[in-house]
């Protein structure tokens, strides 16, 4: 009896049963890792089904590759760090925005004492929102910091970074052909420091995946299909205003410039349509007070001075790695040198472009960096290559991404001045350079193949 009882538990079935018993204290202890897990998964499926058949294959695996790579090497670094008594945080933020997150709960929870003992650095700002829903839903226990729990987070971040890659592969396709969109997308994939964001807890990644996703329905908006991107465009401005404001006003800057630009580019009438929108844009700041503020901040110039030199002593104030931008005589006797107004917006510019610098060693982190900053300068190299043939021969789409990464580059380069976050920053634009790196780099290896696979 007891053999016919037990043959039923051969070995396939055991080995069902097994897994099923793995799966279920796995979902009882790991609930958001596997529900991310899945998620991952379902956003696998579902790429296969609906890319273009000639792109499916090539961006599936990069895919698959990409999300690979940042499961492992965040699960190795994080046990590792739990087991050495750490929190299997890769950088500090991620702590911060954690426990901004369980702020935000207790709140939720009508325990506001918790949020307001929590350092108010980082805000409450849309990613914060987002992490405070999944655990509410996922049903972690905002009481018990388990650090097993706080791996579940950095998924979110580890799926939209490999999305990301994406629409920069459909950019540069859509721009320059397939090749150039081959080797972006695989750069954007696998760049060091786009890893690094893709295993934290940061809004990072998801400002890149909506400035990416904007640009590319502004670039779809000009062939078609208008109704379905300006949808997107909205949708995706309005995510952005809840994660990093100062970017929503450079993607309106960029999407009126570059709707500007096209316009003329096709109107015979230039002058009239200039002259209508200078009249339109002037009725609407004078009406919603925005044209004040303008003038103060902008138009003001010793206001202006004052404000950007403002704000690079108080990062200089911070300590760590930091750089100057402006003198201290900048705005004397009420009135601005230009002259070093000027030489500070360039220096600004050299700084944000080029930091760190392998000569100035200041702490055991950076050297980490360093491989990651020869390969930036060899790309930036290629990127300048690039830029030059867009501007020769693809000026008319290219345009859009260089007004981007002009505004986003000049705000920045104007007032920074913590070397950690520029380089955090400058990610906000390196997907795009890599589409002119790319650009150079067909140039350099592979000259005749730069345009012929073509959309």
């Amino acid at each position: 009896m007891r053999g016919e009882y037990m043959s039923g538990f051969n070995q396939p079935n055991l080995k069902l049963i097994s897994v099923g018993m793995i799966f279920g204290l796995a979902t009882v202890f790991l609930k958001g890792t596997v529900v991310m897990l899945g998620v991952i998964a379902i956003t696998g499926i579902i790429l296969w089904n609906f890319l273009p058949k000639p792109d499916k294959k090539f961006l599936v695996t990069l895919f698959i590759a990409g999300v690979s790579l940042r499961i492992i090497l965040f699960a190795t670094i994080y046990i590792v760090s739990v087991l050495q008594g750490g929190n299997g945080e890769l950088v500090p933020d991620s702590r911060l925005y954690f426990l901004k997150t369980l702020g935000m709960i207790k709140l939720w929870e009508g325990q506001p004492q918790f949020s307001e003992q929590v350092d108010a650095g980082a805000g409450n700002n849309g990613y914060i929102i987002i992490l405070a829903f999944f655990y509410k839903l996922i049903g972690f226990d905002s009481v018990i910091i388990n650090p097993i729990s706080i791996f579940s987070d950095k998924l979110i971040n580890c799926l939209i970074g490999t999305i990301s890659g994406i629409p920069i592969f459909y950019i540069a396709k859509d721009i320059f052909g397939r090749n150039v969109a081959k080797i972006a997308s695989f750069l954007v994939m696998f760049y060091p420091s786009l890893v690094l964001w893709s295993m934290t807890n940061n809004r990072e990644m998801s400002n890149i995946f909506l400035v990416c996703l904007i640009l590319l329905c502004l670039l779809r908006s000009f062939k078609g299909r208008r109704a379905f991107n300006f949808i997107a465009i909205f949708i995706s401005l309005l995510c952005l205003a809840t994660i990093r404001g100062y970017i929503l006003f450079c993607m309106i800057g960029v999407i009126s410039i570059s709707y500007l630009f096209f316009i003329l580019y096709k109107s015979k009438n230039k002058f009239r349509i200039v002259l209508s929108i200078v009249i339109a844009c002037l009725i609407f700041l004078n009406f919603t007070g925005y044209g004040k503020k303008i003038k103060s901040n902008f138009l003001d110039l010793n206001n202006f001075a004052l404000s950007v030199q403002a704000t690079n002593t108080a990062v200089l104030s911070q300590g760590g790695s930091t750089y100057r931008i402006y003198d201290d005589d900048l705005v004397s006797g009420g009135k601005v040198n230009k002259a070093k107004l000027i030489n500070g917006f360039l220096k600004g510019w050299f700084y944000f472009m080029l930091v760190p610098f392998p000569w100035a060693v200041s702490s055991k982190l950076q050297i980490l960096s360093y491989p990651q900053a020869i390969i930036w300068y060899f790309l930036l190299f290629s990127a300048i290559i690039g830029i030059i043939i867009a501007v020769r021969y693809r000026f008319k789409l290219s345009f859009v991404i260089l007004s981007y990464i002009f505004i986003v580059t000049s705000g920045f380069a104007l007032s920074e001045g913590n070397v950690g976050s520029t380089l955090r920053h400058r990610d906000l634009i390196t997907p795009f350079y890599f589409i002119f790196a790319s650009v150079g780099l067909m140039h350099l290896f592979k000259p005749g193949g730069l345009f012929e696979e073509e959309q």
